[in-house]
C-alpha cells in the first residue's frame, strides 16, 4: 500500500498516492449510491402500489450504484497498475540509496 511518507520522492510513488485517494472516493460513492437505493426501496414499501415518483427514485439509484460500482472496479484496476509502479519506485530508491 502506498504511503505518504515518500511523498516527492518519486513520481510513481505520488502517483500511486493519488490512486489510493481516488480508490477510497469512488468506494464512498458506492457506498452512497448503496444507501440512497435502500431509502428508496424502503420508502416504496411504505408507499401504495404503483407510485410512479418512487418507482423512478428506485430506477435512478439502481443506475447510480451501477454507475458507481463500475466507476470503482475502474479505480481498483488503476490503483493496481499504481501499486506495481510504486513497488518498482521503492525498489529503485532503495537501489539508488545502496550504491
Amino acid at each position: 500500500m502506498p504511503d505518504p511518507k515518500f511523498k516527492g520522492t518519486h513520481p510513481k510513488i505520488d502517483t500511486a498516492n493519488q490512486c489510493v485517494t481516488e480508490l477510497s472516493a469512488a468506494w464512498w460513492a458506492y457506498t452512497t449510491a448503496r444507501i440512497v437505493y435502500a431509502e428508496a426501496m424502503l420508502h416504496h414499501n411504505w408507499s401504495h402500489h404503483g407510485n410512479k415518483r418512487r418507482e423512478d427514485l428506485i430506477t435512478n439509484a439502481t443506475m447510480k450504484i451501477s454507475d458507481a460500482y463500475d466507476d470503482y472496479l475502474e479505480k481498483i484496476d488503476t490503483f493496481k497498475r499504481a501499486h506495481a509502479a510504486y513497488k518498482t519506485a521503492i525498489r529503485e530508491l532503495l537501489r539508488g540509496h545502496l550504491l
